[in-house]
């Protein structure tokens, strides 16, 4: 894997997982509100001209064990964005997602890196140049009525920006072409869409009392087989913002890419907290906490001639801080 190649990986999910996810559409109720207080309809509820600031943040620690010695990575990475509310046509809601900043920040035994593009002397470091070109890019998200994304608009000029940015001309014609596969394997309208999916995924589609769960399961289809299957569910809603515990059991699908170079048996669990502003639908803080534990395999090469089994361990930490910063036209 290119040092790209795992920017690309984390980049495409940019508000709660780091993964490319694609919905199984396994929607299902499992529980009856505990109390018979007020329903309430957790959805986007944005007018064109609404933008807030978003903060995301993720905090690593990976641990392998690679030919006999076992090696622990630190990985900090940050971004802060911008969504802005469009106006679309119907009762679809554009949402543009702009990229204001980024930090990457990675320690190993063999090297560190410690990017931050807020800063104009940060050195970018080769496995940091994705965040740099990044930085200034977007896309418009289009969002139906129930808040699930339905159409990504924008890509190829984003694609053509980040390119341009990372001057493939100049690199060996082997090297460009792999980070230009890269590129196009994770922006585009197909892969985005599916990541995006995931993101807006909690939206539970009907009115909701406290205690009420919901699930769905999604695929990791970019780069990895795996599924999450989540529930949420409804715990308090006070001050118009709904507070919801989040709780995920991560595996990997046998049914995935057999003839991938790269195949992994990993499971897990996901759990955290979200509060919600019932206003606008959006989020206000969220929280998770990601483990995994299993076997990544790597299938022979002309370099390596036998199959590599590497045992794996993974704890994540994912905050997400999103503020308000301007109203639209219609509202006060």
């Amino acid at each position: 894997m290119t040092r790209l190649r795992l920017f690309f990986s984390i980049i495409t999910l940019v508000l709660v997982l780091p993964v490319s996810c694609q919905s199984k559409d396994t929607d299902k109720s499992v529980s009856a509100p505990r109390s018979t207080g007020e329903m309430v309809e957790i959805r986007p509820r944005l007018q064109p001209g609404d933008v807030f600031s978003m903060e995301f943040a993720t905090q690593q620690n990976v641990i392998q064990t690679f030919g006999g010695q076992e090696t622990s990575m630190l990985a900090n990475i940050a971004m802060g964005m911008t969504l802005s509310a469009v106006e679309v046509e119907g009762e679809d809601t554009g949402v543009k997602i702009t990229y204001d900043w980024s930090t990457f920040k990675q320690e190993h035994p063999k090297f560190k890196v410690d990017f931050d593009s807020r800063k104009s002397d940060s050195v970018v470091h080769p496995m940091a140049r994705g965040f740099a070109a990044i930085v200034g890019e977007g896309f418009v998200l289009v969002l139906d009525s129930s808040g699930q994304p339905k159409a990504v608009r924008g890509v190829d000029e984003l694609l053509k920006n980040v390119t341009a940015k990372l001057k493939l001309e100049e690199m060996p014609e082997e090297k460009a072409n792999k980070i230009r596969q890269a590129l196009e394997q994770h922006f585009n309208e197909k892969g985005l869409l599916s990541t995006f999916r995931q993101t807006f995924g909690f939206y539970p589609g009907r009115p909701l009392g406290i205690g009420d769960s919901w699930e769905r399961t999604f695929d990791m289809t970019q780069n990895s087989s795996m599924t999450i299957a989540n529930k949420w569910t409804l715990v308090d809603t006070k001050n118009n913002i709904a507070e919801i515990d989040v709780a995920s059991k991560i595996n990997s699908d046998e049914s995935g890419n057999a003839e991938a170079a790269v195949t992994q048996d990993v499971s897990g669990t996901q759990n955290g907290k979200m509060k919600i502003d019932l206003a606008t639908g959006m989020p206000i803080t969220a929280t998770l906490t990601q483990d995994l534990a299993g076997t990544v395999l790597i299938k022979p090469t002309e370099q390596m001639p036998k199959t590599m089994s590497v045992p794996i361990s993974m704890d994540s930490k994912v905050t997400i801080a999103v503020t308000k910063t301007a109203s639209g036209a219609n509202q006060s």
